[in-house]
């Protein structure tokens, strides 16, 4: 009986054990479960910091290289301010000599075959309404010829112009040489162009508040020191919009650059014709 007692004694002994060394290995799993998931959000917390981090410098970066820009752009505007504001005064002084020749260094080069240069038009570029609407028959002072309308010049036109908001000072700039224009009569848009085949018809014309064009022969008005209004073109009258052309006269080969002067109703004029028969071209 007491052996019998004796081996019951180790086998709960045993028991207890087991369940004490059961309970220790639980322990042990979920304390190695918990570090693991710590780990892990710790891990994934440091992921989450970094990119904040990385995306944090690249905003500050980004920002700082904006504000450089920024800044560059407003001095950049500070200096051409304060030039405009020089060239101003400049050409203020000398309004009574329409003629008077500015070498500001603020100047702008010239166009390079840019066809014109007004103040807030169009300048002479094809719209729509002109490209449905044209009538190639339409010339009021030559029946004969078929026109085309183009958007650029071929020949280069080393020129440019301004019109200043008073509607009648002109910036007008040739052959390096800045020069201030001061009409006695409202302009409403300026085109530079040349007409014909060749160069040396260079012209500068002024479309006038009252549907009349005065022009300048750039390279005479040079050449004689009268960068000025040579005065309106002969029987033109009405018109509201400066294009180029090409002309095609009848029985000849190839075409010729002009100048088309339009009225409301989409006729138009010839300038390049006109122009010519004023003598103040191709002189020799």
């Amino acid at each position: 009986m007491k052996e019998y007692e004796k081996d019951e004694e180790i086998r709960k002994s045993a028991e207890r054990e087991n369940v004490h060394r059961k309970r220790n290995d639980d322990k042990k799993y979920f304390i190695t479960i918990g570090v693991l998931i710590i780990a892990i959000l710790g891990l994934t917390l440091y992921i989450v910091l970094e990119q904040n981090n990385v995306f944090s410098n690249n905003n500050k970066e980004t920002n700082k290289n904006n504000s450089t820009v920024v800044e560059k752009e407003n001095n950049t505007n500070t200096n051409n301010q304060s030039n405009s504001n020089s060239n101003e005064s400049s050409n203020n002084s000398s309004t009574n000599n329409s003629n008077t020749t500015d070498n500001s260094s603020s100047a702008t080069s010239g166009l390079g075959g840019v066809q014109a240069t007004p103040s807030g038009g169009q300048g002479g570029v094809v719209g729509p309404d002109y490209l449905t609407e044209f009538n190639s028959n339409g010339c009021l002072n030559d029946e004969n010829s078929i026109y085309t309308l183009v958007t650029s010049n071929s020949n280069t036109i080393n020129a440019y112009a301004k019109l200043n908001t008073d509607k009648k000072t002109i910036k007008f700039r040739a052959h390096d040489n800045n020069y201030t224009i001061v009409m006695s009569n409202t302009v409403e848009d300026i085109f530079i162009s040349g007409f014909g085949q060749s160069a040396g018809a260079e012209t500068l014309l002024f479309l006038m508040s009252d549907g009349t064009v005065e022009y300048m022969p750039i390279e005479d008005a040079i050449k004689t020191n009268n960068v000025n209004s040579y005065g309106k073109l002969p029987n033109v009258s009405h018109v509201i919009k400066f294009l180029m052309a090409e002309e095609t006269a009848p029985n000849t080969v190839g075409s010729s650059i002009t100048i088309l002067g339009f009225n409301n109703d989409n006729s138009f004029y010839d300038l390049g014709q006109i122009l010519y028969a004023t003598g103040n071209y191709f002189k020799n």
